[in-house]
């Protein structure tokens, strides 16, 4: 493994072993099989190149949650976003570091405090979700690990595939985008046959951390076209079983691109409304 990617490191080898590793005994991580079974015949066989564009990846057992990954010049951003455990509110998650030949991480996941959306000042912070590995394999799949970055002790797992609902479009637009004046927000876009997919992570007022979608097959970009914002909760979190999230409409919106890298996004939902003037984050 070492040989293959000579870029590794211990850290990335153990990791890559253990998402590997065929379970056996009691489920998961466990004081008598540890993470499992390694078959070596399998262990090279499986592991690819990090994908070369911006993406959203989802485990279809847990609809409603995913990951958006964006890397460039060696290094990630990926936000995983998904459910609180106790209020089965959604809730986004972001972790950023080296990307391997094959592998991203293993990196500090975050959950974030902070601006509530509408807000102009403010302070944010972090606190931390655990230890992050996200390994990508031949079959176009991806494996995602969540360890305990004190104990080492494993949180949770996720198999992971790209989100399809249409041809990608290789567009260079793809990827995440700020408003570098107001801090309350972040999107990724995704576009696929002519559609845009927008993952919309922002803070609620009591300052934790909230994402909306919009989906807008046959994108038009003239800036006329209002688009559905839509809010997602009760969906399956870190350690629930297979749950149908909800989905309820919250406002609209409308995106108009002035260049590849400067994009204007006016929109009212949730009570609110405003204008941002988005550049790319990394990618471009």
């Amino acid at each position: 493994m070492k040989q293959r990617h000579p870029d590794w490191g211990p850290d990335q080898i153990q990791a890559a072993l253990e998402l590997i590793a065929e379970d056996i005994a009691d489920p998961g991580q466990d004081v008598k099989s540890g993470m499992g079974k390694v078959v070596l015949s399998q262990v090279l066989a499986t592991l690819a190149a990090p994908p070369e564009e911006p993406a959203i990846w989802y485990d279809p057992l847990y609809p409603g949650s995913g990951v958006s990954i964006q890397g460039a010049g060696g290094a990630a951003l990926a936000a995983w976003y998904a459910y609180d455990d106790a209020s089965s509110q959604n809730v986004w998650h972001l972790g950023a570091g080296p990307m391997g030949s094959g592998i991203l991480g293993p990196v500090d996941a975050y959950t974030w405090q902070g601006i509530p959306l509408g807000g102009e000042v403010g302070v944010s912070y972090a606190t931390t979700l655990g230890s992050l590995t996200i390994l990508f394999n031949e079959d176009s799949t991806a494996s995602l690990m969540l360890k305990e970055k004190e104990t080492n002790r494993f949180l949770t797992s996720r198999q992971l595939q790209p989100v399809l609902y249409g041809a990608p479009d290789h567009d260079p637009r793809a990827g995440y985008w700020v408003d570098p004046a107001r801090p309350d927000s972040g999107f990724f876009l995704d576009f696929q046959s002519g559609g845009l997919a927008i993952l919309w992570f922002h803070y609620r007022e009591d300052g934790s951390p909230e994402w909306w979608t919009i989906f807008q097959p046959g994108y038009l970009n003239d800036g006329s076209q209002s688009m559905e914002v839509d809010e997602w909760s009760s969906g399956g979190c870190l350690d629930c079983v297979l749950n149908f999230p909800q989905v309820s409409p919250v406002g609209q919106a409308s995106l108009f691109f002035a260049s590849s890298s400067s994009a204007t996004l006016t929109w009212e939902a949730g009570g609110l409304s405003g204008v941002y003037h988005l550049v790319p984050v990394v990618g471009h």
